[in-house]
């Protein structure tokens, strides 16, 4: 039996635990998916998938840190970078920077 016991209004969260599932250092969980951070610094995800929040990006460097809500995911790289799922929350561009005028 795998460690792992989930609940909620919805019954589990995200379906069954892949099999052989190990060293977990972080969960977090959307509506219908879940997102498992390894110590390796790989991402496991399953679940309900019908917003691309699954879909882990190829190449996807060592991450720090996993976040999930709604149909969202979210991913923190070791370098700071954020990482959504970006088939539905692509990133803004950044403001265009204001310079201080001096009085």
């Amino acid at each position: 039996m795998e460690p792992w016991f989930f609940w909620g209004g919805y019954g589990l969260i995200g379906g069954s635990v892949p099999t052989g599932l190990a060293d977990v250092v972080a969960i977090a969980t959307g509506d219908y998916h879940t997102l498992a951070l390894k110590r390796d610094g790989t991402v496991t995800v399953w679940g309900l998938s019908t917003a691309g929040q699954c879909e882990v990006p190829r190449g996807l460097p060592s991450v720090a840190l996993i976040s999930a809500r709604g149909s969202h995911s979210m991913v923190l790289v070791d370098d700071h970078t954020l990482v959504p799922n970006t088939t539905i929350c692509p990133l803004p561009p950044a403001p265009p920077r204001r310079s201080r005028s001096s009085p």
